[in-house]
């Protein structure tokens, strides 16, 4: 099975307990073992006194029992059954993020992105910018807060829509998405863009022969993110699947448009 680890982060949010369902589908398509980890981000004001928290209106203590209380709550309430492993950090919540990964040997990291913050790219929330920045394992986020789509995707990737170019890392991106598809079951469609009259026409079926692939593909022209985000409503994608780039090296030119997509797509994404 591609994903064997799965680490999920909550803040307890609307929009955490939005992609519990997500969560819950991939932990028993893959039968992978689930941690949660939550990041008790102290406010600076806490550090505000030369005794840190003493003399200060915060108390530590009562904000990390506080804390662990609510995470055993969540996990005992949205995962019943096998009891998943917990982690409560302390400080930058995406740095504690990618080190509980990093810790637990995770290899799919599952979180939603509010939209809010100025961090690297304008409105993708922050912690996941620098997640999808830092973390070296798969990151699949889902965006809660957009215009209702003109469909829902569902928890199940049945229909996965795969961004790809012409570069060498996409042989790799195709190996990883075949081994998804053959775990899940799910349909496949490329998508090419930008899209070049000049491009050799047989460039893309060369790559697939060398992935041991023969998925379907649309190409077109225009921007990247509308070319991928019309073919994911076109085919009512259940998930968007794009090389990130970072320690994977799986995006090529792609990297560049990897925030765009992840932050417009009209479906969850799953960036490796």
């Amino acid at each position: 099975m591609p994903f064997q680890s799965i680490l999920f982060p909550t803040d307890f949010s609307q929009d955490a307990y939005d992609a519990v369902p997500y969560v819950r589908a991939a932990v028993e398509r893959f039968g992978a073992s689930l941690r949660l980890v939550h990041a008790l981000d102290v406010p600076v004001s806490a550090y505000a006194s030369p005794k840190g928290f003493e003399g200060t209106k915060w108390d530590f203590r009562h904000l990390r029992e506080d804390a662990e209380r609510a995470l055993a709550s969540f996990a005992a309430e949205q995962f019943p059954g096998p009891r998943p492993d917990t982690f409560l950090q302390t400080g930058d919540p995406a740095r504690a993020i990618v080190e509980t990964a990093r810790s637990t040997t995770a290899d799919l990291i599952m979180m939603p992105t509010h939209g809010h913050g100025r961090f690297r790219s304008m409105l993708l929330g922050s912690v996941t910018a620098k997640v999808l920045h830092d973390a070296e394992c798969p990151v699949w986020t889902s965006h809660t807060k957009r215009e209702p789509a003109s469909y829902t995707a569902r928890p199940e990737w049945g229909r996965m829509v795969v961004a790809v170019d012409l570069g060498p890392e996409s042989v790799k991106l195709l190996q990883f998405v075949k081994e998804i598809a053959n775990a899940t079951g799910s349909t496949v469609r490329l998508v090419h863009a930008p899209y070049s009259a000049d491009e050799p026409p047989d460039e893309l079926a060369k790559m697939q022969e060398s992935a041991g692939t023969n998925f379907e593909v649309s190409r077109g022209p225009g921007t990247v993110a509308k070319v991928v985000g019309d073919a994911c409503v076109r085919d009512r994608a259940d998930l968007l699947v794009i090389g990130r780039g970072g320690t994977s090296a799986l995006a090529g030119r792609l990297r560049t448009h990897a925030y765009t997509l992840v932050r417009d797509a009209p479906c969850p994404v799953l960036s490796l």
